[in-house]
């Protein structure tokens, strides 16, 4: 019979942060590869100083909810105790905390934090994929060749940003109802509704009457709506122009494109195809390598948070 997690209170959590033998814990938000992603960059610096560092995903810390949310309130709550770095008994506890950018920046909802770490792209698979092997995962992942997928995805990067182009019209939907909050069924939650197929060319008869059927839910006039809408395609246009796509594309959505194109490629022949869009972040995340540049936007501010006196 497994042993029930043992449940503390907001206090209690702290407390056992001070008395535990580690001197920082990192908070993160998912389950799918926060914990091995930002394990690697802690353990790259607390090896430099032989410090003990520990991890604790969103719904292991009070109230238990998960996601970006609970970890905001844990800082907050730490910093109202000024407990964020704290010494008890001679013993150091040091709280940082890995968050998804997401929009935040635009939104202009970003916290000013030395705890906070944001992702510089999206979300964390953004660098997952950007950064990672994916003829190696992408072949780990669905049983194959390496040779057979190298021709599609020898450059990570640029497969990545045909991927993002492809999927341009839905960045720019997704941030009108995201700034302008209309509940509607374009959003970052889900895939792209405008595709046809999932990994093709936009659906330009789809896009209008999704267009439409925002603008009418927006409570903005006709020409307001148009004008705005006009406004954040231009604004989506100059990221992909300058190479930034990956602020506003969201990284988990490589992976159900990843899916589409290989079953292109791959055609009639066999392959292990069953839930390989379940798996493959996971399969190039293991093909990292965390002594290269790519880390440094989180390490260093790591290493500036742990300098602090």
């Amino acid at each position: 019979m497994p042993s029930a997690r043992l449940v503390h209170s907001p206090k209690g959590f702290l407390r056992y942060m001070q008395m535990s033998c580690k001197t920082l814990f990192a908070f993160v938000e998912g389950i799918e590869c926060d914990c091995f992603i930002y394990g690697q960059i802690c353990a790259l610096v607390c090896g430099k100083r032989k410090m003990d560092y520990g991890l604790c995903r969103a719904n292991e810390i009070p109230p238990y909810a998960g996601g970006k949310n609970a970890l905001l309130g844990y800082h907050d709550f730490l910093r109202k105790r000024k407990a964020l770095k704290s010494i008890l008994s001679g013993k150091e506890t040091v709280a940082v905390f890995f968050l998804d950018k997401d929009i935040d920046d635009i939104l202009r909802q970003k916290r000013r934090s030395q705890h906070i770490i944001y992702t510089r792209y999206y979300d964390v698979q953004n660098d997952i994929f950007l950064n990672g092997d994916l003829t190696r995962g992408c072949a780990s992942a669905a049983s194959l060749d390496p040779a057979v997928l190298d021709p599609l995805l020898s450059n990570s990067r640029l497969w990545c940003s045909e991927a993002a182009e492809r999927w341009r019209e839905w960045v720019v939907l997704c941030l009108v109802t995201a700034c302008k909050h209309i509940n509607h069924q374009c959003n970052f939650r889900v895939r792209s509704q405008i595709q046809c197929p999932i990994s093709g060319k936009t659906d330009s008869t789809k896009t209008a009457q999704m267009t439409a059927h925002m603008a009418a839910k927006s409570g903005m006039s006709a020409e307001a709506f148009k004008v705005y809408h006009a406004a954040v395609r231009r604004r989506v246009k100059d990221f992909y122009s300058k190479g930034e796509q990956d602020r506003v594309f969201k990284g988990k959505w490589y992976a159900a494109m990843l899916d589409e194109d290989i079953k292109r490629v791959m055609g009639t022949q066999e392959y292990d195809k069953a839930g390989f869009a379940s798996r493959v972040t996971s399969a190039v995340a293991a093909t990292l390598s965390f002594p290269d540049s790519w880390t440094q936007a989180y390490s260093i501010r790591l290493e500036t948070l742990l300098n602090i006196k």
